[in-house]
């Protein structure tokens, strides 16, 4: 998996496409696509409170059908101001990009992979390439968040920052080239 930055910026980037505003200020839609596409790794939590931060990891949380779920629960929730099946997809899209990025990530720990096409199979998927190294990390509870802060995981995000980065970064440069071009 990779760390909270990458996932971060995959949020980031995917809300300046600007496909939908859902709040009335800008940077409170970008917290949501932040906060969305980190969404998955919060299975880490009931695992953090019984000793055994991975005994969930992976799980149906890092599926397609977690994502289908996210994106029609947040399409009920803006129904009634934004196109349900709209919301829908980019909501699921965002989601999913979590899974994504952790399939393009080296994985030691079996099951390896992710179970990508939940519900409809619980196999689990890992590319044959990746693109994210693993990140170090405890599995107990008092160790997990400093096991985070290390040398590995320093290099891991600097290749995060420079991977996703450069999405963001040409995102935002195209934002630009095509206002420049509407007001021309």
């Amino acid at each position: 998996m990779p760390l909270p930055i990458a996932h971060t910026l995959a949020g980031y980037a995917l809300s300046e496409m600007q496909l939908l505003s859902f709040f009335d200020k800008n940077w409170k839609t970008i917290l949501f696509f932040v906060v969305l596409s980190n969404a998955p790794d919060f299975d880490f939590l009931p695992g953090l409170f019984l000793n055994d931060a991975s005994r969930f990891h992976h799980g149906v949380s890092h599926t397609l059908g977690a994502s289908i779920l996210a994106g029609f629960l947040g399409a009920l929730w803006f129904r009634k101001r934004l196109p349900f099946w709209k919301v829908f997809w980019i909501l699921g899209a965002v989601y999913f990009s979590h899974v994504l990025l952790d399939y393009f990530t080296e994985d030691p720990r079996a099951p390896y992979g992710v179970m990508l096409f939940w519900p409809f199979t619980d196999n689990f998927y890992i590319s044959d390439f990746s693109i994210f190294k693993k990140v170090m990390r405890s599995n107990d509870t008092l160790t997990f968040f400093p096991s985070l802060f290390s040398m590995h995981n320093l290099s891991e995000a600097l290749r995060e920052l420079a991977i996703l980065g450069s999405f963001c970064i040409f995102g935002k440069v195209s934002f630009f080239i095509r206002k420049r071009k509407r007001t021309l």
